[in-house]
């Protein structure tokens, strides 16, 4: 069994060796892009794998094998990364296409050679521990013998028996067969070296043929005819290129010059450096350095000449007037000027003695530059000197601290320059002083730091007003706007927290020129805040000059709270005012109603009179009753409006919650009925009497429901069959004890939370001012607090208002004996 195995494996390896030749072919796709070698490869890899897994040989139940093992670790020795990864992609792909009850052992297996092989290649292939062939040798025994002894995660005996059919072909021919075809993809890669290396000669050939610089000419070695010339060569010599190869080397010779170009063999090559003159197309004659060499192409033998013209060369003489002019401007120059070679001090210009405190300029020749330097730039100076010599950069450096020979720091800006100094890379280095000018900025940050910190801290209002904008402002003034942060306001243009009527009288204010430039200038201005609120303040500006522009320093102080306590102030003035008016009527109405009183009694007598002379069921006997039933009624209100009105009725004693309601509606029902209000009471049988004073719990009655009137007319002008007022009286128990609930609900408008939170306050009122004066409900809140009972509210807006007395049935009042 074993014999037909290795027969058949064999054959697959034969398959996969013509395949790996015909794999070499690849070098003949000439792609100037690497990346598609890269996929060309890859693709050609994968390919030959697909193929090589198309022809397994089947031991059983499915299980087959093949030689992808050693294409995948062979090629990962050798084959770029991104091409060896494609071919893996492709493979692993072409297996699960094959699907089959091994279809994941088969992706497994491929994985597991791919990451190998890139181990072995990073890690283990570089190494001179063994010689190459032997490591390859070595690498396919050992993955191999992993691959087997994987063989017993199968079930047993399946997993001996197979192993047993492949152990010997699989480790006696695979580590064999992987030498004989690493050996072609090693002669593959040194082709493709070869192959990336002349490109990238014959692309640096062109470059340097090609520069703009330096004339070439190539020229025929047998007849000096030019066969090849550069755009320099055009361009130094005035022919355009097709007419330059219409002609010889001798046709841009001067005469004198002949002779000094010569063409040797190849075999006799040399380089041979020479000068003379040449001849450009307008007939001018140019001094010219030339370089000549032979050289191959294509075969033929041809001399090459690198040609640079010297006639715009300076003299000698220009050099040294030059070099004395330099000197002279450097040993006068105000910036401290000194050169380093091999990093120490050759040379120090006056300037440079005076920067580090030198008494002679012998006492810093060869000092080491670094022994100059502050510890904290020895890394910047460096960098510095290294990139001059080496690389013949200029660098400007911002900042770097020299020490003087006493040690004392001098902050410098400095430029440095690569020269040659004497035959030796050098550094000049050129430098300014300018610690005077950071001592005085710094003194002038710390001015503004304070400026800013005391400003940005005041609890008056700054801001700055710059070309029509808001460039600065405090966090007062950011409260003042009503602004969450200052990126709100700066940038905004002033116009818009000024109101409208007031944009043009502000400006001229703001912006006028003072006529003395620390004059501060008061007004009064009102503003508009981010939420369109207004705020009124007292305003004041000054000219100053800020950021070097023309500007105004803006401050306020609020004055809205104060004009706030004038208008209140006013409106207590007011109420009260009104207050001794109503109170000088209140006396008023009891005057009068006591004389009413009087006449009414007298007409009462009379009319009982008439009636008690009157026969029975007579037509006068019913006019009579009428006159009677109507004066009754009128003593009646009069009686109630002395009851309101006197002051000897302060006392208290134990009353009639019913006696209450019903004087209070005599007072005001021919009112409600004129305003089309419809009275619905609704009273709890046999309420006990309340030890309070009776004529002011009506005076709170009589408030609570006047005002339900007026929200009902205000809400409804006219009939409707929600203009109702409920009065509703109910005894309840607070802790055992006994309370008397007096409840006014109306069904007008409501009342919002913010109105409902100052309902008690003296003076607030939201009627016109000539309806109310604010101190209807303070009073009876002060009258039920006294009682020591409470008034409570419950409103919803649109839809009722609910005010509910509560009254302890006794309040702990000691009463008189009379009133016992």
């Amino acid at each position: 069994m074993q014999i037909d195995v290795m027969i058949h494996v064999l054959k697959n390896t034969e398959l996969l060796i013509a395949l790996v030749f015909l794999y070499q072919l690849n070098y003949f796709i000439n792609l100037k892009q690497p990346i598609f070698r890269y996929i060309i490869k890859g693709m050609i890899l994968g390919t030959i794998g697909m193929i090589v897994m198309s022809f397994p040989y089947t031991v059983s139940d499915g299980l087959s094998i093949d030689t992808r093992s050693i294409l995948i670790l062979t090629s990962a020795l050798f084959v770029p990364l991104p091409s060896y990864l494609i071919s893996c992609a492709i493979m692993m792909v072409y297996s699960a296409y094959q699907s089959g009850p091994f279809m994941i052992q088969s992706l497994i297996l491929t994985v597991f050679c791919m990451l190998s092989g890139i181990l072995w290649r990073t890690y283990i292939l570089k190494t001179k521990i063994l010689p190459r062939w032997l490591n390859i040798c070595f690498y396919g025994v050992l993955i191999h013998g992993m691959i087997l002894a994987g063989l017993y995660v199968y079930p047993q005996p399946y997993a001996q028996l197979t192993f047993q059919m492949l152990a010997i072909p699989i480790m006696l021919i695979f580590p064999i067969m992987m030498l004989i075809i690493s050996a072609l993809f090693y002669f593959e890669s040194k082709l493709d070296k070869t192959s990336v290396f002349e490109t990238t000669a014959k692309q640096r050939s062109n470059e340097l043929f090609y520069n703009p610089y330096t004339a070439i000419l190539i020229c025929d070695s047998n007849d000096g005819r030019i066969v090849d010339a550069n755009p320099a060569a055009e361009s130094l010599y005035g022919w355009s290129k097709p007419e330059l190869l219409s002609m010889k080397l001798s046709d841009v010779l001067a005469d004198e010059s002949l002779n000094v170009h010569r063409f040797p063999s190849m075999e006799t090559a040399s380089r041979i450096r020479s000068t003379g003159k040449h001849r450009q197309a307008m007939g001018k004659l140019v001094d010219v350095d030339i370089l000549s060499y032979p050289v191959s192409i294509d075969g033929k033998g041809r001399q090459a000449f690198i040609i640079t013209e010297t006639s715009s060369l300076v003299s000698e003489q220009e050099i040294m007037n030059h070099l004395e002019l330099f000197h002279k401007v450097v040993e006068n120059s105000l910036d401290a000027i000194f050169i380093q070679v091999g990093r120490r001090f050759v040379y120090l210009n006056p300037a440079a003695r005076r920067l580090f405190s030198l008494s002679e300029e012998n006492a810093i020749i060869g000092m080491r530059v670094l022994d100059r330097v502050h510890p904290d730039y020895h890394d910047e100076i460096n960098h510095i000197i290294s990139e001059t010599t080496q690389n013949r950069k200029s660098i400007t450096s911002s900042q770097v601290i020299y020490l003087t020979m006493n040690n004392k720091p001098v902050t410098v800006e400095s430029v440095a320059v690569g020269i040659n100094y004497n035959g030796q890379a050098g550094t000049l280095i050129i430098t300014h002083d300018i610690t005077s000018r950071l001592e005085t900025l710094s003194a002038l940050l710390s001015s503004e730091s304070n400026f800013r910190s005391v400003v940005k801290n005041m609890p008056i209002p700054v801001f700055i007003h710059q070309s029509g904008k808001i460039i600065f402002l405090n966090r007062a003034a950011q409260q003042f706007f009503g602004a969450s942060s200052d990126d709100n306001l700066i940038g905004s243009h002033f116009k818009r927290f000024v109101s409208e009527n007031d944009k043009d009288g502000i400006l001229m204010y703001v912006l006028k020129k003072h006529a003395k430039k620390n004059e501060i200038s008061i007004a009064r201005q009102e503003f508009i805040r981010l939420d369109g609120s207004s705020i009124f303040a007292q305003v004041g500006a000054v000219h100053i000059n800020y950021d070097g522009i023309e500007s105004d320093l803006i401050f306020a102080r609020d004055l809205t709270e104060e004009i706030e306590m004038e208008k209140r102030k006013l409106e207590w003035e007011m109420q009260i005012q009104q207050k001794q008016r109503l109170e000088s009527i209140g006396v008023l109405a009891g005057g009068i109603a006591h004389e009413i009183n009087n006449p009414i009694n007298g007409v009462m007598n009379y009319a009982q009179l008439i009636l008690d002379e009157t026969e029975p069921d007579s037509f006068i006997e019913d006019y009579v009753s009428q006159i009677l039933k109507e004066s009754q009624r009128v003593s009646d209100i009069v009686k109630s409006l002395l009851q309101f009105s006197r002051h000897e009725k302060s006392a208290y004693s134990f009353s009639s919650i019913y006696d209450i309601i019903d004087n209070t509606l005599m007072l005001i029902k021919v009112i409600f009925k004129n305003d089309q209000i419809e009275l619905r009471l609704s009273l709890e049988e046999n309420l006990p009497d309340i030890k309070c004073r009776s004529q002011q719990i009506q005076q709170v009655l009589m408030n609570l429901m006047t005002n339900s009137r007026d929200a009902l007319n205000e809400k409804y002008p006219g009939f409707h069959e929600s203009k109702v007022i409920e009065v509703n009286a109910k005894s309840v128990l607070y802790d055992g004890y006994p309370w008397i609930h007096l409840c006014v609900k109306d069904y007008g408008p409501g009342i919002t939370d913010d109105v409902k939170h100052r309902l008690f306050e003296p003076f607030f009122s939201t009627k016109p001012k000539h309806l109310g004066t604010g101190l209807g409900l303070a009073i009876s809140f002060g009258i039920i607090e006294n009682h020591r009972g409470k008034i409570m509210v419950d409103s919803k807006i649109n839809e009722y208002t609910e005010f509910t007395v509560a009254l302890p049935v006794d309040n702990g009042w000691e009463l008189l004996p009379e009133r016992r």
